[in-house]
């Protein structure tokens, strides 16, 4: 056994990254805290009081993402701690005895963001009852409303990493490679921050990243890394570049992605309170945007009119077996976790939603506030003193709603039912948002792309639909492939 003092990593590099990171929707990193002004108020730095990014729940996007690029989503890191992830951020190795498990130290260090320059917002929620569209109700609950704090998009975080590199290349090798397909994801926009990930919160991106590389064996970047100086600063567009890979792993991720491009041909009306005393009773749901009040399609209310939508066609699909219904739309939305499913039976059965729906703005629309009044289903005449006010977004010829949803782990039957879906919300048959009784929420299809990638396929494949004048849809690609997962929902087990 050798001395315990030469018992270390013996590190050579070290590499600093530095990076700004901006929300480009709104994101909460919660606090856990109670709060007289919200139910979730946001997690904030303790001696200057501005909102706080964690550097836990950056490392811990960042594990998460590498670790579905190199093995798949879903899959879990090998109990050897063989894997780039584990090598990188660390991992007990759990295939000895008890008395002898070993601890593998992160070779990663990342600081907590503090945000430079912030704005918060807050949001309404309330629970939706999928069955009959209403607000739910429940008998032990005050209450199904509640209200969140956000951080607005355009929310700024310096961002900065620290990798050690030992003296083995190949390990070196390894971190490097692995540090740069995680930072990659921020370039792409591929990484979420933050609650309510999978319903279009916490998305950001890194524009541009610093990377300074010191080499401890040079007395002179040694001198400069302990004081703080500048290191040498390799060339490169992006951080892959600049860690000297032009070609990155295979990705092993199953993905099925839909972004259509909608015409709002009604109005629009997700109810939200404007905070102001001289506005209306209910506006539409509006967040920043570049600094500008814009009106949005939250996920978290597209996510709910689909997964309504998909039950009830579900259910028709399965009329004399609700159960394989259910489990169906919640294989793809995410199951309804009761105190009495907390401990899984199953491992199998997933709890968490497969499901991405991102939150976008409604462009190309026009305001106008509406003075209605509550009528008496029963009599046919007015309430007295039942007058309000009202302020959708009222759609038109330029107007324009981008629907961007990706599905992880795709089944033949769960892209069937989303183009079901797709074709009720293009022909206008889903609408969206409140009062659609009333004929809001309606939409026209512009255009579709449907994009689909198997890491067993050589390469992914992808749908392009725009109608066509006659009232059908024109589709290039492959259209018997579309049409196979089309009928597959009635006949895949």
């Amino acid at each position: 056994m050798s001395a315990r003092w030469n018992e270390n990593r013996k590190i050579a590099r070290r590499m600093i990254v530095k990076g700004d990171l901006t929300l480009t929707t709104p994101a909460r990193f919660g606090s856990g805290s109670d709060s007289i002004v919200t139910d979730m108020p946001i997690l904030r730095d303790a001696s200057s009081g501005a909102p706080l990014l964690p550097g836990s729940s950056i490392a811990g996007a960042m594990r998460a993402y590498l670790r579905e690029r190199i093995l798949g989503y879903e899959e879990a890191e090998p109990h050897d701690a063989s894997s780039i992830s584990q090598k990188l951020f660390g991992d007990v190795l759990e295939d000895v005895a008890e008395d002898q498990r070993q601890s593998r130290e992160s070779y990663l260090t990342i600081d907590d963001a503090v945000a430079e320059t912030s704005s918060i917002e807050f949001r309404p929620g309330v629970k939706i009852n999928p069955a009959t569209r209403i607000a739910a109700v429940e008998e032990d609950k005050a209450g199904q409303l509640y209200d969140m704090e956000l951080l607005e998009a355009g929310t700024s975080f310096p961002l900065m990493l620290e990798l050690d590199l030992p003296e083995d290349e190949g390990l070196q090798h390894d971190l490097l490679q692995g540090l740069a397909i995680a930072l990659t994801g921020f370039e792409k926009s591929e990484i979420g921050l933050g609650a309510r990930k999978r319903r279009g919160f916490g998305e950001c991106r890194v524009t541009e990243w610093k990377v300074e590389d010191y080499n401890l064996k040079d007395p002179g970047q040694l001198v400069a890394w302990i004081t703080g100086a500048s290191g040498k600063e390799p060339s490169g567009k992006t951080v892959a570049e600049k860690m000297g890979f032009k070609e990155s792993l295979p990705d092993e991720r199953s993905l099925f992605k839909l972004e259509a491009e909608f015409r709002l041909a009604s109005s629009l009306l997700i109810r939200s309170g404007s905070g102001r005393a001289d506005a209306p009773e209910m506006v539409h749901l509006r967040s920043k945007r570049n600094n500008v009040d814009a009106p949005i399609l939250s996920g978290t209310s597209l996510a709910g009119a689909m997964r309504a939508r998909a039950l009830r066609i579900a259910n028709m699909v399965f009329s004399e077996d609700s159960l394989k219904a259910i489990k169906l739309v919640s294989d793809i939305f995410g199951s309804e976790l009761t105190e009495k499913q907390t401990e899984r039976k199953n491992e199998d059965d997933p709890f968490a939603s497969r499901l991405l729906v991102h939150e976008r703005e409604v462009n190309g629309r026009s305001d106008m506030v509406q003075t209605r009044i509550r009528i008496d289903r029963f009599t046919g005449g007015t309430f007295p003193g039942a007058l309000f006010e009202q302020q959708p977004v009222i759609g038109g010829s330029q107007s324009k709603i981008l629907v961007s949803i990706e599905l992880r782990n795709p089944k033949d039957q769960q892209i069937g039912l989303l183009l079901h879906i797709l074709k009720d919300l293009w022909i206008g048959d889903l609408p969206l948002g409140g009062e659609s009784s009333a004929g809001r929420g309606r939409l026209a299809g512009l255009k579709a792309d449907l994009y689909l990638h198997d890491p067993e396929q050589e390469k992914p494949e992808e749908w392009h639909l725009t109608p066509k004048g006659d009232g059908q849809i024109q589709i290039v690609g492959n259209r018997e492939k579309l049409d196979t997962y089309a009928k597959s929902l009635g006949g895949a087990k």
